[in-house]
């Protein structure tokens, strides 16, 4: 039996042949590269994995072999058993319960004979932490080493976001920062009794709408796009460090509210040993993106992708190296799911590329055939479906002008942007992208 097994809630992939198997972490794994597994040189295992992070997704792709002489080219079997398997992240747990269940902190100790009051001895924080579970996920370099103290505020916060935002007073033991994009933070908590501090992050990316969760080296990004805005969520490492949490989304006002509490805990019932209550309904403000980006990779360029992935020039792209492009092209998590179809609604009924639902007379200009626009019916909004041949879809864009509440609104597919219209430069040429592949001006 062969078999191979991710689990990116523990961040490990597990090789097996037989009763002979490997775990490594995926925190170092190489993504995309080849990789083999051989058990004395006889049964085998060539594989890849490569990571699509914007859509959750891994493509695995196998091949096994039984040789009987060193030279693997006279391999007795061998067969590809799996090509571009594309594998679905599963959602995560995590309220799980400890590693061991009814875990008990006082208990481990007497059955040892260590003082609850005292540090533990190095060899039995090793002892406890491999107990646990948590042993593989703690940082090489504790975070209580990386504090910049100095600059440490009186209610114990390193200020890094220029703007004024309110924060409660954190207790001895504990310091965070507000990191530079003002929407995100990081918290350093001290556990005596283990003799190390314990690092915690929770960064949110208006911008390219993903929210990431760090405890030590253990980090899990969530899509923005489909999130559960307002709901109590708890992330964990193994149930002992935690971090709980809400978030609102208020867009109107460019804000989010946030509620985040850390803690470390060592009991399955009673109270945690810690626990500090970071932010409290707290409103940290978006700033804004950058309307041009240009490519993710300023030296992209298709002929070379289609090189470096054995494509022809001309080649048409199977779906599995579409979801590759885009994905390299850093646009997946942007597209639509219904895409735009200049058959439909509104773009059906369109002459010579125009349809519209607007009652005034319009000045239109002629447009490229693989574009068809509509004019809203309130005459102040336009949107557009271009057919995208080498990702073989079609990509929308939409401007939209409202004059009751002064505001802008440009689209390309789910990236948009909303500008407030009495700072606007009037007469001025501005651009838009996603990512360099689909430009407005």
């Amino acid at each position: 039996m062969y078999f191979i097994k991710i689990d990116p809630c523990k961040s490990t992939l597990t090789i097996g042949i037989e009763n002979m198997w490997f775990k490594q972490s995926l925190i170092e794994f190489k993504f995309g590269e080849r990789n083999e597994f051989y058990v004395k040189g006889t049964l085998g295992m060539e594989y890849i994995v490569e990571e699509l992070q914007s859509s959750k997704e891994y493509l695995v792709s196998v091949n096994i072999s039984v040789c009987f002489e060193p030279n693997k080219s006279k391999c007795y079997i061998q067969r590809p058993i799996a090509k571009d398997l594309l594998i679905s992240k599963p959602q995560c747990n995590w309220n799980m319960d400890f590693k061991t269940p009814g875990f008990s902190l006082k208990s481990w100790m007497q059955s040892n004979q260590f003082s609850i009051h005292n540090k533990l001895p190095v060899y039995a924080n090793y002892l406890l932490m491999e107990k646990l579970g948590v042993s593989n996920h703690l940082l090489k370099q504790s975070c209580h080493q990386n504090r910049k103290l100095e600059q440490m505020t009186v209610n114990r916060w390193i200020e890094e976001c220029p703007l004024t935002i309110v924060k409660p007073q954190l207790q001895n033991g504990v310091t965070c920062t507000l990191t530079h994009s003002c929407t995100g933070v990081e918290c350093c908590l001290d556990v005596e009794l283990i003799d190390r501090s314990i690092f915690f992050k929770l960064d949110l990316d208006p911008c390219n709408h993903i929210l990431l969760l760090s405890i030590e080296n253990l980090s899990y990004n969530i899509s923005l796009f489909n999130f559960d805005w307002g709901r109590d969520i708890r992330f964990s490492l193994e149930n002992v460090f935690r971090i709980d949490y809400s978030i609102y989304d208020l867009s109107s006002s460019r804000l989010f509210q946030i509620d985040m509490n850390i803690s470390a805990c060592f009991e399955t019932t009673g109270s945690c040993m810690f626990s500090q209550r970071v932010l409290t309904k707290t409103l940290l403000v978006k700033k804004p993106c950058e309307w041009v980006t240009g490519f993710v990779n300023a030296n992209f360029s298709v002929g070379k992708w289609k090189a470096d992935n054995n494509l022809q020039d001309k080649q048409y792209l199977h779906p599995t190296e579409i979801l590759r492009l885009t994905e390299a092209l850093g646009i997946k998590p942007f597209l639509q799911k219904d895409k735009c179809d200049k058959y439909r609604e509104p773009y059906s009924k369109n002459i010579q590329g125009f349809s519209s639902g607007c009652n005034e007379v319009l000045r239109t200009i002629t447009i490229p055939q693989d574009v068809v626009c509509h004019v809203g019916e309130l005459c102040t909004e336009i949107s557009c479906c271009t057919e995208t041949e080498i990702i073989a879809r079609t990509l929308e864009t939409k401007l939209i002008i409202d004059p009751c509440d002064f505001k802008l609104t440009i689209a390309i597919e789910r990236l948009l942007f909303e500008v407030d219209l009495f700072h606007f430069e009037w007469g001025h040429q501005k651009q838009f992208d996603l990512y360099g592949v689909m430009e407005v001006s």
